[in-house]
């Protein structure tokens, strides 16, 4: 699976305009593992569990730069203990 990143600017959404774009998978896998760490756990169940997959396809993405797996090199959530 290909992974890019898009960089776009402008006042509002609606008028962002495409400056860059990048499917290195370096600044991919930089980008993604930078997310990972950054992210916080929501309170709200249903928040939590959307972050909670998008941690997992983080995690995936930035394990393919080393061309890992989901097979020991990148956790799983479904092995977080809940609190």
């Amino acid at each position: 699976m290909t992974a890019f990143l898009a960089l776009y600017v402008g006042k509002t959404v609606c008028e962002a305009q495409l400056v860059a774009l990048s499917a290195d998978v370096q600044l991919v896998a930089d980008v993604a593992e930078r997310l990972v760490r950054e992210d916080n756990q929501a309170d709200e169940p249903i928040s939590s569990e959307l972050a909670s997959g998008r941690r997992a396809a983080l995690r995936l993405i930035a394990g393919e730069k080393s061309g890992a797996t989901n097979g020991g090199d990148a956790p799983d959530d479904s092995q977080r203990t809940s609190s």
